[in-house]
C-alpha cells in the first residue's frame, strides 16, 4: 500500500512552499565547474563499468550513467535506506523541486510549475492520453473524432494510443513517413496530407501526437514546423514525444510551442534510469486537469505533486539531475559540445560503415541527431522483424555488440526499397548511437563483423526456428546448399527423405477461370504459337497447403499436402489479384489465345532448387500454364523482383546459356525475360537441363504482393511459351517417373492431419473408390465450380446467400461516405484516396490491401473487401459530384449500388445453421452424374473465433467461343479424386476414399 503522508503541513513541508509547483521553491544549486575539462582518462574511469569487451554503440535503447551520477544515486539511497521517514516528510520534495528547476532551466520552461517529474517518457503519454480518453468519455469530444500520430511513433504509446483514445472512440489516423527519407520536406508533406485526411468531413482533430527524433528507425522529425501547421489547421492541441531528445539535440520548448513535451533524462542525459520530465504551459486550463495514472495522496494537487509522490519507491534517479548537469558541464562547450561532438562522431562512423558495406545512410545529417541509420547488405536476408531480432541477439552473443536492427518494411506511396551496390533490395539497418564513451574500434568491431558474415554466406535465414527457414536473396552464392538443407531433412514412415514447403499466404481457395495470352518473341522477330488444347484450369481453392514432397520406389513422386485452416484473412488474401484478373482481354481470345483466370486460385507451391548449387524458389504449381519461370538477377526495374529470390546463373555449375526471349501476357499483367537452362530439384529428384524463363520484367502488382518466386507448369506442352518442354514431361523422357500422369486427392477430414496429396507419375488407388470416369480434354472445351453468372445466381439465391461484398460496401460508405465526399470535393486524388483514409495501400498506380493498422478497427483496415468497397465508392460518389447532385442523394445512390451488387461476383455468405436443409447439387459429366452435398460445396472459414459459412460457387462469365465455360475447384476436387493424364488428353474423376 501507498505509504501517506501525515496531514501536518509543517512537518509535510511540501505544502508551505517548498514543493507546491507554484514556482516559490528553492532555486536550483549553482552548477559545480570543474577546474579542467574532462579528459579521456577521466571518460574512461566514469564509464568503467560498463562490460568490457562489448561494442556498446546502443546508448539509444537504455541510456548510460556515469560513476559520479551513480554515487550520488546511491548516497540518495543511503538517506532514504537510513531514516526514511525524515526523508520522505522533509527531504524528498526539496530535491524533487531543485531538480525540476533544473529541467525548467535546461529547456527554457516558463516557470518550474511547468515541469513534473514521472519515471519515462511512456507514464508522460499515458497522463496526455488518459485526459484526452476522459474527454472523449465524458462527452468533451465527439465520437470519432481525431487523433493523428506518426507511424513510425514509439511502440508503447503506439499502444497507450490504442488502449487509451482508441477504445473511448477516437478515430486514430496514422503519418506515413517516407524511410530512407531525403528531406524534411517530405516529412512535412506527408504531414500535411494525413491531416487533411483527418480533418475530412469536418471531423476534429483533437489531439496530434509527434515524435522529435523517432526510435526505430531514428529520424530528427521537424517539430517546430508541425506544431506551427497544426496550429494553423485548428488542431487541439499537439503532444511532442520526445523521448530521445534531451542530450541529443537543442530543446526549448517555449520556441516548439507543442502544449505537451516529455523527454526522458536517463537515455542522453546521464541520469540513472529511470527520469523524465513532462513541461506543460502554465496558462493552459488542461494543465490543471492532468493527473498521474497512479493515484495516491497527493492526488488533486497538481501534476508535479501527484507524480513527486506516487507510494513507496525509489525516487533517487529523479533527485540526481542536478548531478548529471555537473557532470555535463565537465565537457567543453557543455550539452551543446555533447551535442556536435556526438552528432558529427556518428555521422562520420556511419559514413565508415556504409562505405564498407556498399549501403548508406537512412537519412541526411540534418535529420540525425547522435543516432543514425545504417542500411546492411542485403544479402544478408532481414525479411521480419523477428529476422532482425535475431541478428541483433547473434552480434550480442557471438561478436560482443550492441546494437539494434531495424527491418523496413514500410514503403509511402510508389517509394521503392533502396538497394546496395550489388543491386539487392537493403531490408535491415543497424541504428548506431555515439556517446561520449565510444571510440572509433567499437564501429570497426561492427564493421568487421558484417564484413565477415557476408563473406561466410551468412544469411538471416540460418537463425530461423526450424521448419520456418525462407530463402535468402541471391547475393550468397553458398546460401542454403540445396532444397534438403535449408528446409531441413524429414522423415516419413518409411525412412525417405521429405522436404518441408511452405503455404502461399495469398491463395483464396475459390475457382476462377481467366485468360492466358502468350507468345514468344526470338531475337530479330516475333512467332504467335498456336494453342490447339482448352486450358483445363483446376482451381485447388481454400486452405491454403504446405506441402511435403518425397520420391517413392513405385516410381512416382508424392506431395503430401498440409491443411491450414482458412480464416478471413486467408480468404481474402488474393482479392487484389483476382480484382485485377477480372478485366480479361476478351478481343484478344481467339485460336492463340487461351483464357486463364487469376493464377492465384488455380494453385499448388512449395519450394524448388535451381541449379548447383541449389538456389532455392518458392513456387506456383500451376495446371494451367506449361512454363517455368523465376525472377533473374538481371531484373533491374521491377520492384517485385527485388521483393523475391532471384536466379543467378554465375552461382551455377550446370548452368547452359539459352537467350532466347520471350513474354508471357496474363489478364492480371505480363512477364518478359529469356529462357536458361539448367538442374531443377523437386524434392530428391533432379530434372537435368530444364529449360526455364529468367524474368527480366515483373510490373504488375500482382507479383509484388505474391509470396511466391515463381510459377511452375504443369499444363499441355503445347501450350508452353517457347515449346520449352513441361518439367512433368521432362521427368517421364529422364525415366524419373513411370507415367505422364498426376493426380490429386485433397483429405476433406479438417481434423486429419494431412491435407491431401499430388502424385506425379501415376495414382495411389487408396484415394478413390471404384473407377475414374474420363473425360477427353480438346480445343472446343469440355463443359465442366465456377460458371456463368445467369446460373450461379439462381443457385446462391436457392441455398440462401448474400453477397459479402455487398454487405461490405454498404458498411464502407456508412463510415467513410462523407470523408470521400468531402476529399473528393477538395480535390483530393481518387486513386490515393482510399489509401488516405487508411483502407488501402498506395502502390503508385492505385490502392491495393492494407496490412498496416491505421485505423481504430484493425479488422477492418486489414480487410481487402473494405479495400474493394472503398474504391467502388470512389467512382460511384466521383461519378455523381460530376452531375452536381446533392450530398444526401450521393450517398442514397451509392448504398442502392451496393444493395444491388451481385451476389455472384463476390463471396456469398450462407446461414451455417441452415445447411443441413440446402439441395444436393448434381454435374454430368460423360453421361455421368457426380453430385455434391451442402456439406460438401459450402466453404467453413473462422472469423474473429465464429465460424462464417461461404457459397463455395463464384460466377465467371467468358463469351463464345470459350464460353460459356464451367471449371471445377477444390470444392469439387475434395469429392472427386482428379487424374490429369496428359499421354490420352484426359482428365479422370473418382469418388474420393
Amino acid at each position: 500500500m501507498d505509504s501517506a503522508p501525515p496531514d501536518e503541513s509543517v512537518e509535510n513541508g511540501h505544502r508551505n512552499g517548498n514543493g507546491n509547483g507554484n514556482g516559490n521553491g528553492p532555486s536550483p544549486p549553482p552548477a559545480k565547474r570543474p577546474r579542467a575539462v574532462i579528459s579521456a582518462a577521466q571518460i574512461r574511469a566514469e564509464f568503467e563499468h560498463h562490460e568490457a569487451g562489448v561494442a556498446r554503440i546502443n546508448n539509444g535503447s537504455f541510456g548510460c550513467c556515469p560513476a559520479s551520477v551513480l554515487d550520488a544515486q546511491a548516497r540518495w539511497q543511503r538517506v532514504f535506506i537510513s531514516q526514511p521517514d525524515d526523508f520522505y516528510f522533509h527531504s524528498l520534495q526539496r530535491g524533487l523541486l531543485r531538480s525540476r528547476a533544473a529541467v525548467a532551466a535546461l529547456v527554457n520552461a516558463g516557470d518550474v510549475s511547468e515541469v513534473s517529474l514521472v519515471d519515462n517518457a511512456t507514464t508522460a503519454a499515458a497522463i496526455v492520453l488518459q485526459h484526452a480518453a476522459w474527454s472523449f468519455a465524458e462527452g468533451r469530444f465527439a465520437r470519432g473524432d481525431a487523433v493523428l500520430m506518426l507511424h513510425y511513433a514509439y511502440g508503447a504509446v503506439k499502444k497507450s494510443i490504442h488502449a487509451y483514445v482508441a477504445r473511448a472512440g477516437a478515430t486514430v489516423v496514422e503519418v506515413p513517413l517516407p524511410f530512407p527519407v531525403a528531406s524534411a520536406d517530405a516529412i512535412i508533406a506527408e504531414f500535411r496530407a494525413a491531416l487533411a485526411v483527418a480533418k475530412a468531413g469536418g471531423r476534429k482533430v483533437r489531439l496530434a501526437v509527434i515524435d522529435h527524433i523517432t526510435s526505430m528507425p531514428s529520424v530528427v522529425i521537424p517539430v517546430k514546423e508541425l506544431v506551427s501547421i497544426c496550429r494553423e489547421e485548428g488542431v487541439d492541441k499537439v503532444f511532442i514525444d520526445a523521448a530521445h531528445s534531451i542530450g541529443q539535440v537543442p530543446v526549448d520548448v517555449r520556441d516548439i510551442g507543442a502544449d505537451f513535451y516529455t523527454s526522458n533524462l536517463h537515455k542522453w542525459f546521464f541520469c540513472p534510469p529511470a527520469v523524465a520530465f513532462l513541461h506543460t504551459r502554465k496558462d493552459d486550463p488542461i494543465a490543471s486537469q492532468l493527473h498521474h495514472p497512479v493515484v495516491s495522496h497527493e492526488y488533486g494537487n497538481g501534476l508535479p505533486m501527484e507524480s513527486g509522490w506516487i507510494g513507496t519507491r525509489d525516487y533517487s534517479a529523479q533527485l540526481v539531475v542536478p548531478d548529471s548537469i555537473d557532470f555535463v558541464n565537465r565537457f567543453e562547450g557543455g550539452i551543446e559540445g555533447i551535442h556536435s561532438h556526438n552528432h558529427d562522431k556518428v555521422i562520420e562512423m556511419g559514413r565508415m560503415l556504409a562505405e564498407a558495406w556498399g549501403t548508406f545512410l537512412g537519412s541526411p545529417p540534418e535529420l540525425c541527431g547522435s543516432m543514425v541509420m545504417v542500411g546492411l547488405p542485403g544479402c544478408l536476408g532481414v525479411e521480419s522483424d523477428d529476422d532482425a531480432l535475431r541478428v541483433r541477439t547473434m552480434l550480442r552473443k557471438d561478436f560482443m555488440i550492441e546494437v539494434p536492427i531495424y527491418y523496413n518494411s514500410r514503403r509511402v506511396e510508389a517509394q521503392e526499397i533502396a538497394k546496395d551496390k550489388n543491386g539487392d533490395a537493403v531490408t535491415g539497418y543497424v541504428r548506431i548511437s555515439h556517446q561520449v564513451y565510444n571510440v572509433r574500434e567499437d564501429y570497426e568491431k561492427l564493421k568487421d563483423a558484417v564484413n565477415k558474415l557476408v563473406a561466410e554466406g551468412f544469411t538471416s535465414c540460418k537463425l530461423r526456428p526450424s521448419g520456418k527457414k525462407m530463402v535468402a536473396p541471391d547475393c550468397l552464392e553458398a546460401i542454403c546448399q540445396s532444397l534438403l538443407s535449408s528446409a531441413g531433412f524429414l522423415l516419413d514412415r518409411e525412412g525417405q527423405r521429405a522436404v518441408r514447403l511452405f503455404p502461399l499466404e495469398l491463395s483464396t481457395g475459390f475457382p476462377l477461370l481467366s485468360g492466358l495470352g502468350s507468345y514468344c518473341t526470338r531475337k530479330g522477330g516475333s512467332s504467335a504459337m498456336g494453342l490447339n488444347h482448352l486450358l483445363l484450369v483446376t482451381c485447388l481453392w481454400t486452405l491454403s497447403y504446405a506441402v511435403l514432397l518425397h520420391a517413392s520406389p513405385d516410381g512416382v513422386l508424392r506431395i503430401d499436402l498440409n491443411r491450414k485452416r482458412l480464416d478471413k484473412k486467408t480468404l481474402a488474401g488474393a482479392k487484389v489479384a483476382r480484382q485485377q484478373s477480372h478485366h480479361l482481354r476478351v478481343d484478344s481470345l481467339g485460336d492463340d489465345i487461351v483464357p486463364l483466370d487469376n493464377f492465384l486460385d488455380t494453385q499448388y507451391f512449395g519450394e524448388i532448387g535451381i541449379g548447383t548449387p541449389p538456389q532455392n524458389f518458392t513456387v506456383i504449381f500451376d495446371t494451367g500454364s506449361s512454363n517455368l519461370w523465376v525472377p533473374s538477377t538481371k531484373c533491374y526495374f521491377s520492384i517485385a523482383c527485388y521483393l523475391h529470390h532471384r536466379y543467378r546463373s554465375k552461382g551455377s555449375s550446370s548452368y547452359t546459356k539459352n537467350g532466347e526471349s520471350c513474354t508471357i501476357s496474363y489478364g492480371s499483367g505480363s512477364i518478359a525475360g529469356f529462357f536458361s537452362e539448367d538442374n531443377v530439384l523437386v524434392g530428391d529428384l533432379v530434372v537435368k537441363n530444364q529449360k526455364f524463363i529468367e524474368t527480366t520484367s515483373e510490373p504488375s502488382i500482382t507479383f509484388i504482393v505474391g509470396k511466391f518466386d515463381g510459377i511452375l507448369g504443369l499444363g499441355f506442352p503445347e501450350i508452353s511459351v517457347g515449346k520449352a518442354p513441361p518439367i512433368w514431361q521432362v521427368m517421364k523422357e529422364q525415366k524419373l517417373i513411370e507415367k505422364d500422369v498426376f493426380s490429386f486427392w485433397l483429405n476433406r477430414d479438417t481434423d486429419a492431419p494431412t491435407g491431401g496429396e499430388l502424385v506425379f507419375g501415376g495414382v495411389d488407388p487408396k484415394h478413390y473408390k471404384g473407377n475414374h470416369t474420363y473425360v477427353p480434354v480438346t480445343h472446343s472445351g469440355t463443359s465442366l465450380i465456377g460458371g456463368p453468372t445467369t446460373i450461379v445466381a439462381q443457385i446462391n439465391h436457392a441455398i440462401g446467400a448474400e453477397g459479402i461484398v455487398s454487405m461490405e460496401c454498404k458498411q464502407v460508405v456508412q463510415d467513410y461516405g462523407d470523408m470521400i465526399l468531402e476529399l473528393l470535393i477538395a480535390q483530393a486524388n481518387p486513386l490515393r484516396l482510399c489509401s488516405q483514409i487508411g483502407l488501402c495501400e498506395f502502390d503508385g498506380t492505385h490502392s491495393v490491401s492494407n496490412k498496416i493498422e491505421s485505423v481504430v478497427d484493425k479488422e477492418k483496415v486489414s480487410s481487402d473487401l473494405s479495400c474493394t468497397a472503398c474504391e467502388m465508392a470512389v467512382i460511384w460518389i466521383q461519378n455523381q459530384l460530376r452531375q452536381n447532385k446533392t450530398r444526401g442523394l450521393i450517398l442514397q445512390y451509392a448504398n442502392q449500388l451496393c444493395e444491388h451488387l451481385p451476389s455472384p461476383n463476390g463471396e456469398s455468405a450462407v446461414d451455417c445453421h441452415g445447411i443441413s436443409k440446402m439441395p444436393n447439387l448434381a454435374f454430368t459429366i460423360a453421361n455421368k452424374t457426380f453430385t455434391l452435398t451442402p456439406e460438401q460445396y459450402i466453404v467453413k472459414l473462422e472469423q474473429g473465433g465464429q465460424t462464417v459459412c461461404i457459397s463455395g460457387f463464384m460466377a465467371f462469365d467468358l463469351p463464345p467461343p470459350r464460353g460459356p465455360l464451367w471449371i471445377l475447384g477444390d470444392v469439387f476436387m475434395g469429392a472427386y479424386h482428379t487424374v490429369f493424364d496428359f499421354g490420352e488428353n484426359r482428365i479422370g474423376f473418382a469418388e474420393a476414399a
